[in-house]
């Protein structure tokens, strides 16, 4: 297992994908299954 790696705080905006949609939504979870990272989504209704 690799050693974990702390994150900058703040996390840098520009490394955040923007998941708005299904097909961003779907685009994001998919690299990030295939950089074996972890992804979190934020919903947000407005």
């Amino acid at each position: 297992m690799l050693p974990m790696q702390p994150l900058p705080a703040p996390y840098p905006c520009g490394l955040i994908p923007d998941a708005t949609g299904m097909d961003a939504f779907n685009t994001a979870y998919r690299q990030a299954k295939q950089q074996h990272a972890v992804f979190v989504a934020v919903e947000r209704q407005g």
